[in-house]
């Protein structure tokens, strides 16, 4: 048995790490998210305004 108590904390060592690893995996992947979901806004946003200036340009209406 007292080989087993040595190896506990080595167990719960290893179970820790994998958690930790995991929990930066979901920080990382909602940080890449976030980047996306800015990065499509601004070129939506960068679009309509294009859009507004060449109609203002223009003068008119869209044919």
């Amino acid at each position: 048995m007292d080989g087993v108590d040595q190896q506990e904390p080595a167990v719960h060592r290893y179970i820790d790490a994998q958690r930790s690893r995991r929990q930066r995996y979901k920080v990382g992947k909602q940080r890449y998210l976030d980047i996306a979901i800015a990065i499509a806004l601004v070129g939506f946003l960068s679009t309509v305004a294009l859009a507004r200036y060449l109609l203002a340009r223009t003068g008119g209406e869209p044919r």
